[in-house]
C-alpha cells in the first residue's frame, strides 16, 4: 500500500459519484459484492503491504461482511451485527456524505462531510484500482476532517480501467468500523500523452561557450499542457554511444543545461507521464547531432622580439570559420591597461604590441573571442585566459672565454657569448683601459677581443647603448687575467682523451644520436674541467670557424653529448681554468679521424638460385662493424650463416627468392666499450637501422 498525499488542481465532473442506495442489515445480501470481496480482497489484500494491524482487521472485517447481514450507506454509519464481527454495533446518527467526486488522468478527489465526527479517530480509505477483474492495486489513505469536511487524493496508476473504495476508521481496541463503500466504478479519463513542446534539434538550440570545456545548452520548448502534475518531458543531452551529459526533466518551457567536453551531442526527448509515482515513458524521439567545440585560444609561453617591438604567438584551434571572427584583447601593466582589437584573425598568426614601449616588465593578457557559430549562424563568445608575460629587456653573458692554449702569439682572444632581448638599435660599447681598447659594436651573440696580452691581462667593460648611444645599462667589469697568472692557479688533471673509434654512440628514434666517452677525468681543483668539443667541419680564414658544434664542459668520469643530428664529428679536447666566471683553455689536444655516421660504406648484392630456390646473400662493410644477429626480410627474422658479432663481410642464405625484397641490417661501428658504460644512464638504441632493397 501507499500513502498518498497529493493536490490536485483542475477536475472534469463527468464521474459523478454514485450514492449507495440504503438497505436494512436483515434484508442485504449481495452475491456479486460478495464475489468480490472474496476474490479480490480476501485473496489479494493480505499481501500487500498494509501494516500488520490494519491487515488484520480490515481483512477480517471483509471476510465477515461477505457471509453476514451488513449496511453500507452513505447518510448514516454502517451498522454491522455484532455476531458477525465480535463487537457491540454503534450506532451513530450523524451521517457520512460524498460531496464531489472529480478525475484527472492520474488523480481521483473525493470530498465529502461526516456530522459529529470523532477529532481523536484516524480515519483511512482503502483504495483498490483494476487493470482487469483479477489485476489490481491496492492503497490506504489517512486523512483529516475539519469543521466536518474532509478530502482525499487518489494518486492514479497508469492503465487502469476501474476503481473503488472503503472510507472508516478504527476503534481503540483496533476494530475497524466501515462508514461507506462504493461500487466498483470506471475510470474514465484519458491517459494519453496530453502535452505539447517544440523537440529542437541541437543545431536549433543556443550554444553559450562558458570555457574552453564548458557549455550551457539553452532549449526552448514552449511546453504546454492542461495537467502539469501528471505530464513531463524527459531532455537528455547524449553522445553517439548514448552517453549522457547532462539531463532535465520537468515542465519549464525553457531550460539551460551545462555540458562539459563534449565534442558531438545528440537531443533525446521522452514523453512521460507520473502515475502514481511512477514514471510512463509514452515515447522516445532521437534529434539528429551537432558537433559543438569551443575555439581554444593558446598564447605561446614565452614573447618574442622583431628587435623594437614584443611578439605574442597564438593559434586558435577551432573547427569555426574565422572570417569574421576577431579579439578583444586587454594588456594589463603595472601603470595602464590597453584595448586592442585584432580583426582579420587567422587560425595561427603574431600580434604585435607596438604600443607597449620600453622594457615593460610584467604584462597580464586576456580577453574575448568573438566569433561564428556557423551551424547555425549564430554569433558567440568565449572567454580567454589570462597568461602573465614578463616583457623586459635582456642581457647575459652565457660564456666567457680566454683562448691561452696557443701561445705563439701575443694577444689572447677573448670569446663572448651573448644572450640578449634589446631593440636593434641599441649596441655595445667595449672598453679595455689597458689597452686604449673603446669601441661601440652591434648587437651580436659573439664577439671576440683580440686586445689584451698575454703578459698583463686586463679589465673589460661592457655598456648598453640605446638608440641614441646613451648608456641604457653598465655590467659588471671583467678581469681577464694574465697567462702566468691563469697557469700558477691551473693544475693539470688526470683524463683520458678518448679516440673516436673508442667512443659509445647510439641512435635515437627521431634520428638523432648519442655519444659517449669515458674520459676518467679526475682533478683535485674543483675549479679545473674539461671541454669535450665536437664539431662537424671547419671554415679557415683569418680565424678558424666551426660549423655545427658542441661543447660539453664537464668535470665528471663520462662526456655525455646527446640528442644531437646524426653526422660525422670531430673531436678536439681541451683542459680548463674557471676563475671569477671565465673559463681559461690552457691545452688542446686532437684525437686523429672522426665518428663517420653514414651508410654508404654498406654493399648487399643477392643470387637467387631457381634450381635449389634459394637465395644467397652477400654483406660487405667497408670498416669492421658490430653486427646484430639477425635481419629482416618481409618481416621474417633471419639469422647469418656464419655470424661474427664484428665482421666486415657476411652471407645468408634464405629458402625462396628474395630478390628485390626489402631488408633491414642493424650493425654500429662504435660500441666496442660498451660493457664499460653500464653504470650510466644511456639513451638510444645500440644498433642502427639500414634498410635496402636487395638487387
Amino acid at each position: 500500500m501507499k500513502n498518498n498525499n497529493f493536490e490536485i488542481s483542475q477536475f472534469n465532473e463527468e464521474n459523478k459519484f454514485l450514492e449507495f442506495k440504503e438497505y436494512k442489515a436483515e434484508e442485504y445480501h449481495s452475491n456479486e459484492f460478495k464475489q468480490i470481496l472474496e476474490n479480490e480482497y480476501t485473496k489479494e489484500i493480505y499481501d500487500k503491504s498494509f501494516d500488520s494491524k490494519e491487515k488484520n482487521n480490515f481483512n477480517n472485517f471483509l471476510k465477515n461482511i461477505t457471509s453476514n447481514s451488513s449496511l453500507f450507506i452513505t447518510s448514516s454509519i454502517v451498522i454491522v451485527a455484532a455476531s458477525s464481527i465480535g463487537i457491540i454495533p454503534l450506532i451513530h446518527n450523524s451521517p457520512l456524505i460524498i460531496n464531489k467526486e472529480e478525475s484527472i488522468p492520474n488523480q481521483i478527489l473525493i470530498e465529502g462531510t461526516i456530522n459529529n465526527y470523532k477529532e481523536d479517530t484516524d480515519y483511512i480509505a482503502y483504495v483498490h484500482q483494476y487493470y482487469d477483474k483479477q489485476t489490481y492495486e491496492e492503497d490506504y489513505i489517512h486523512f483529516d476532517i475539519e469543521k466536518n469536511n474532509f478530502h482525499f487524493e487518489i494518486d492514479v496508476y497508469f492503465g487502469i480501467k476501474s476503481y473503488q473504495y472503503q472510507i472508516g476508521y478504527y476503534t481503540l481496541n483496533e476494530e475497524f468500523i466501515s462508514i461507506a463503500s462504493s461500487s466498483k466504478k470506471d475510470f474514465l479519463p484519458d491517459q494519453s500523452y496530453q502535452a505539447t513542446y517544440n523537440k529542437i534539434s541541437p543545431k536549433e538550440a543556443t550554444i553559450t561557450y562558458i570555457d574552453e570545456n564548458t557549455y550551457n545548452i539553452h532549449i526552448n520548448t514552449h511546453f504546454e499542457t492542461k495537467y502539469k502534475d501528471a505530464y513531463q518531458y524527459k531532455l537528455k543531452i547524449t553522445d553517439k554511444d548514448n552517453n549522457i551529459y547532462n539531463e532535465y526533466l520537468g515542465t519549464d518551457q525553457e531550460i539551460d543545461l551545462l555540458i562539459e567536453n563534449a565534442d558531438e551531442i545528440y537531443f533525446e526527448y521522452q514523453d512521460i507521464g507520473l502515475f502514481n509515482y511512477e514514471q510512463h515513458v509514452y515515447e522516445s524521439y532521437k534529434i539528429d547531432s551537432s558537433i559543438i567545440k569551443s575555439p581554444n585560444v593558446h598564447f605561446n609561453d614565452e614573447v618574442s622580439f622583431d628587435g623594437q617591438n614584443f611578439i605574442v604567438s597564438y593559434f586558435i584551434d577551432t573547427i569555426y570559420d574565422l572570417n569574421e571572427a576577431y579579439l578583444d584583447l586587454n594588456l594589463k601593466t603595472s601603470t595602464k591597461t590597453y584595448q586592442l582589437k585584432i580583426d582579420n584573425l587567422e587560425q595561427k598568426g603574431q600580434i604585435i604590441l607596438d604600443m607597449l614601449l620600453g622594457d615593460i616588465g610584467e604584462v597580464i593578457i586576456d580577453g574575448t573571442l568573438h566569433f561564428v557559430d556557423n551551424q547555425i549562424n549564430k554569433q558567440n563568445t568565449i572567454k580567454i585566459k589570462p597568461i602573465k608575460y614578463h616583457m623586459n629587456y635582456i642581457f647575459t653573458i652565457t660564456n666567457i672565454r680566454a683562448d691561452m692554449f696557443d701561445r705563439s702569439k701575443d694577444t689572447v682572444p677573448i670569446i663572448f657569448n651573448f644572450d640578449y632581448l634589446l631593440p636593434n638599435d641599441y649596441s655595445l660599447q667595449i672598453i679595455c683601459e689597458e689597452t686604449n681598447y673603446n669601441q661601440i659594436i652591434p648587437l651580436d651573440t659573439e664577439f671576440i677581443l683580440n686586445n689584451i696580452t698575454f703578459n698583463n691581462g686586463g679589465t673589460i667593460k661592457i655598456n648598453i647603448l640605446n638608440s641614441e648611444k646613451n648608456i641604457y645599462k653598465m655590467l659588471d667589469d671583467i678581469q681577464i687575467l694574465s697567462y702566468n697568472d691563469a697557469n700558477e692557479l691551473f693544475i693539470e688533471p688526470t683524463i683520458n682523451y678518448v679516440n673516436p673509434f673508442e667512443s659509445i654512440v647510439t641512435y635515437n628514434d627521431d634520428s638523432t644520436i648519442n655519444i659517449y666517452r669515458k674520459t676518467n677525468f679526475t682533478s683535485t681543483n674543483e675549479n679545473i674541467y674539461y671541454d669535450a668539443f665536437i664539431y662537424n667541419k671547419i671554415i679557415e680564414t683569418d680565424r678558424i670557424t666551426y660549423l655545427d658544434y658542441y661543447h660539453n664542459i664537464s668535470n665528471e668520469k663520462y662526456s655525455i653529448i646527446e640528442n644531437i643530428p646524426q653526422k660525422n664529428y670531430y673531436f678536439i679536447y681541451y683542459t680548463l681554468l674557471k676563475f671569477n666566471n671565465v673559463y681559461y683553455y690552457m691545452n688542446q689536444e686532437m684525437p686523429s679521424g672522426g665518428i663517420e655516421i653514414n651508410d654508404s660504406d654498406v654493399n648487399i648484392s643477392g643470387n637467387y638460385n631457381n634450381e635449389k630456390n634459394i637465395t644467397t646473400l652477400n654483406i660487405t662493410f667497408q670498416n669492421n662493424v658490430f653486427l646484430k644477429k639477425e635481419c629482416i626480410i618481409d618481416n621474417n627474422y633471419y639469422q647469418y650463416d656464419n655470424y661474427e658479432e664484428k665482421t666486415s663481410s657476411t652471407t645468408l642464405t634464405i629458402l625462396g627468392n628474395m630478390l628485390n625484397k626489402e631488408i633491414k641490417l642493424y650493425f654500429n661501428k662504435y660500441y666496442n666499450n660498451y660493457a664499460e658504460y653500464l653504470d650510466i644512464p644511456i639513451l638510444g638504441n645500440i644498433y642502427k637501422e639500414y634498410i635496402k632493397i636487395i638487387n
